[in-house]
């Protein structure tokens, strides 16, 4: 693979020059529609880390790139599609209740504690309680349907529930 007089990235050239009808072939075999060219995309560099840790010693180069661009595509279909399950589970929750917390919260079955905690929480906090502690989403699901991190979400977890200590659930 390695020519003299090449720099890395012009004998790059020349393998998407010899390869780069493969990801096509992947997109086409594999039923992707990709007007943006996201699929293209990823299978290209898909094919730079093939080109990258290739090991002349165990077999062809393009038997391995074939591979990998394979696996990285269906990886991508697999993330996109878990994309679209949780954004259509998310709105089937927000089309429960427009607010997207009170169907949750209603179920507290009182309306001054519900009130309270209203008061004392802030949206991002409120978003944590209804979906994580009283809907069951995962931080990992949550961070993905408000596209945050999921170290976000947790803090507005940690920060909820120093909140919610303070509220005397002994009243209620």
């Amino acid at each position: 693979m390695k020519e003299k007089g090449y720099t890395e990235l012009e004998e790059f050239e020349e393998v998407v020059k010899l390869c780069g009808d493969m990801i096509y072939h992947h997109i086409h075999r594999l039923g992707i529609r990709d007007p943006e060219g996201e699929f293209y995309q990823e299978g290209l560099i898909a094919l730079w880390d093939a080109y990258r840790s290739y090991d002349y010693t165990r077999g062809k180069f393009t038997t391995y790139a074939y591979f990998i661009i394979q696996n990285r595509l269906k990886d991508l279909i697999r993330k996109k599609n878990r994309e679209k399950e949780l954004k259509e589970k998310y709105e089937q929750f927000v089309q429960q209740d427009p607010s997207q917390h009170t169907y949750y919260m209603e179920e507290l079955d009182d309306d001054h504690l519900f009130q309270q905690i209203e008061k004392i929480l802030t949206p991002n906090q409120l978003k944590w309680l209804t979906l994580h502690r009283l809907a069951g989403y995962s931080y990992k699901e949550i961070s993905e349907m408000e596209r945050v991190s999921v170290d976000a979400v947790k803090n507005w977890g940690r920060l909820a529930k120093a909140k919610l200590r303070r509220i005397n659930l002994d009243d209620y």
